[in-house]
């Protein structure tokens, strides 16, 4: 059996398995690189994040990404735009 490395629920299983950390999917940001892009603060930002979600605009995604210097592994929510079917 061949595995495909680049399959994101694949790499997702792995990750919660070995504890490590995902590189987040292309188009996906957190809260605050939102914020950083757009010019706002982040409790606007999510405001936003929040309507589009609602909208069906936006997708939410919790990617495990290393924080405080890459020490620690965390579970972030990282947002995008929902691909249309």
């Amino acid at each position: 059996m061949k595995i495909n490395p680049k399959d994101p629920v694949l790499m997702a299983i792995m990750s919660d398995i070995h504890k490590t950390a995902e590189k987040p999917l292309p188009g996906y940001k957190t809260v605050r690189q939102w914020a950083d892009a757009w010019g706002f603060k982040s409790s606007r930002a999510l405001e936003l994040l929040n309507k589009g979600i609602k909208f069906g605009t936006i997708d939410k995604k919790v990617f495990r990404v290393s924080v405080l210097e890459q020490k620690r592994i965390f579970p972030v929510p990282h947002y995008g735009l929902k691909k249309k079917k």
